[in-house]
């Protein structure tokens, strides 16, 4: 699992309904399903996913569940302003108004 999938499955999700996904089992159910199995409060690879859904955008958290021994850095994705998003075909161009940012996790 990775910010990249689960943000393109929530993408794609927007794109076909014309809204954002209100809870993680929308991107679940659907037939095929957006997302491949569920990952809001779980672990993978050393990092816990968290995902916030809002009514205008989502949040996605990356942790450490171990700051330094299975990572160091959190990083976040979020679009929260509910200016919606479009997909790109173009390689290499801009997903705007996504914001990720990143942060060291805490050693304490």
């Amino acid at each position: 699992m990775s910010l990249r999938t689960i943000s393109m499955a929530i993408l794609v999700y927007h794109q076909a309904n014309g809204f954002y996904p209100k809870h993680e089992t929308d991107l679940l159910d659907g037939n095929p399903p957006y997302l491949p199995q569920s990952c809001n409060n779980l672990e993978f690879d050393g990092y816990k996913y968290s995902i916030e859904f809002y009514q205008n955008g989502y949040k996605i958290t990356t942790q450490p569940t171990e700051c330094g021994h299975t990572g160091d850095k959190i990083f976040i994705l979020e679009d929260t302003k509910g200016q919606g998003l479009t997909l790109y075909n173009t390689p290499g161009a801009s997903m705007a108004p996504l914001e990720i940012t990143k942060s060291d996790c805490n050693n304490t």
